[in-house]
């Protein structure tokens, strides 16, 4: 059992020092069906998963290797405790975890002007005095989810961004605790399930409320207060897409807010700034799109190109969406005159349509053909759907549809084309995906679309769902109205990824 323990320690230091490992054993669904798991180089999935579309995960528990002892191999303890039953919080089986009672010997971190070490001996991962069954469920999400490759364009940003986030919770986990476990419990938990019990619900909502709690008293001061005022919002932002969706653009709200005086004084370029930030900024642009919203903070891309975990190569439009969205309040509030608006809006459909992705050099070696696809359709869709929101700010619904066509049309292809062409739905692009259904006036491509939002709208099924009743809500509008403003069409229909004013 002890070598057991090393080889398992071992594997966590090379994961934790960026060396890949090719994985020991058949991932859960293979051994399941009793395939053969054939795993792909620089891929953290195996074939069969890969093309089925299925998440790729091993946390089924670790049988001791070599076939099993008769009675004659059996070793009899001189005293026999019974075994102290797991307190669950999954309707599920607690599954064992390779990596518990790690050793992190050797991994430094840099904070606050000096060199942390985290501590050789991290009993229960240090996450204080938790219960087995969240134990278990915080090892399950840190180590074995798939919870950040779903956030990713990309599923190879998912491992960088591990080595980065797990320590930085490990130096403050008093901070990060209660919303870890939200998102363990809410992701990893089984807490949408039909046989959920009402008191993990509610334990889930418990830690939320701690966190949201803690979020709001934090006092971001200096550039790791800053990190760590992200990471949590994170967290919480993490926790509202499975099941508070309506509460995302007040959690994003609040924390670009607090991190604003740091930020807009620190030096865009550091990596520690490309986890979580575009992330929040986002989901900000997102609400506040479909709000006639100003969006709290205005992003500063970093000076030299670089591949973003969220939003690819996109990282440079992303200012200009900011300016979209403080054009369409002008426009909703009639704060500015119609002119005005007219020429910043023929300024921003200019800067859009010269606007190209400043890719890093080393693309060719960092990526795979079919994320680098991705990417490029991201980018591309992404574009499209800034330069059709614009024209629906000049343009209501109903008057000079042509161009909107064209462009809803492009984006819907593009999307489609880059799935049958890799047999994977492009991550983060459901923003395109739903300002160009919107255009969509037959009823064979409403069906279509609306039906297809379950393979390309991706984070969870609460989101998806929430896609399709903003849908079905804009469609309603559009055609009970000869024509209809974008600001009245989104502040007037569904309230998206926001709470009714």
């Amino acid at each position: 059992m002890r070598r057991v323990h090393e080889r398992d320690n071992n594997r966590m230091l090379s994961w934790v020092n960026g060396s890949d490992i090719q994985p020991p054993r058949a991932c859960d669904r293979c051994h399941a069906v009793k395939e053969r798991c054939e795993w792909i180089p620089n891929v953290k999935q195996c074939e069969r998963c890969l093309r089925l579309q299925h998440v790729c995960e091993t946390v089924r528990p670790k049988g001791r290797p070599g076939r099993k002892p008769g009675v004659r191999g059996k070793r009899v303890s001189p005293v026999v405790r019974p075994a102290r039953p797991a307190r669950r919080i999954s309707s599920g089986s607690i599954e064992d975890d390779c990596l518990s009672s790690s050793l992190w010997a050797g991994h430094r971190m840099q904070r606050n002007g000096r060199i942390a070490m985290v501590p050789r001996s991290v009993p229960g991962l240090e996450f204080g005095d938790l219960l087995t069954d969240e134990q278990h469920l915080v090892r399950r999400f840190l180590f074995h989810s798939r919870v950040l490759d779903v956030f990713s364009v990309n599923t190879s940003f998912g491992e960088t961004a591990r080595r980065q986030v797990i320590p930085q919770m490990l130096l403050s986990r008093a901070t990060f605790l209660d919303g870890l476990l939200a998102c363990a419990i809410s992701w990893v938990g089984d807490i949408d399930s039909d046989q959920t019990n009402p008191s993990h619900l509610a334990a889930c909502y418990r830690h939320a409320s701690s966190a949201i709690a803690m979020l709001t008293s934090l006092q971001v001061e200096n550039f790791d207060t800053m990190i760590d005022c992200l990471m949590l919002g994170a967290l919480v932002s993490t926790f509202a897409v499975r099941l508070r969706l309506y509460d995302i653009q007040a959690i994003c709200r609040r924390t670009l807010g607090l991190i604003e005086p740091i930020y807009t004084v620190s030096d865009p370029a550091r990596p520690e700034l490309r986890v979580f930030l575009t992330c929040l900024i986002f989901w900000e642009i997102r609400a506040s799109i479909f709000s006639c919203a100003i969006p709290t903070l205005r992003f500063r891309p970093p000076p030299e190109p670089y591949a973003d975990r969220h939003v690819g190569f996109c990282g440079t439009l992303l200012p200009l969406f900011y300016d979209i969205c403080k054009v369409g309040h002008g426009v909703a509030h009639c704060e500015t005159d119609n002119a005005i608006n007219l020429k910043e809006l023929d300024a921003i459909e200019q800067s859009c349509c010269q606007w190209q992705p400043i890719v890093p050099e080393d693309l060719n070696t960092r990526f795979s053909a079919v994320e680098l696809a991705h990417m490029i359709c991201q980018a591309q869709t992404m574009r499209a759907a800034a330069l059709l929101v614009i024209h629906r700010l000049k343009y209501p619904f109903g008057v000079n549809d042509g161009p909107a066509q064209v462009l809803s049309t492009s984006i819907l292809s593009q999307i489609e084309m880059t799935f049958n062409v890799t047999k994977q739905p492009v991550r983060c692009t459901d923003l395109p995906l739903l300002v160009a259904c919107i255009e969509l006036k037959e009823e064979a491509g409403r069906q279509k679309w609306f039906s297809n939002i379950a393979t390309f709208a991706g984070f969870s099924p609460q989101f998806r769902e929430h896609l399709r009743k903003a849908l079905r809500s804009y469609w309603v509008a559009i055609d009970t109205s000869d024509k209809i403003s974008w600001d009245k069409l989104v502040t007037s229909s569904f309230p998206f990824l926001r709470k009714t004013s």
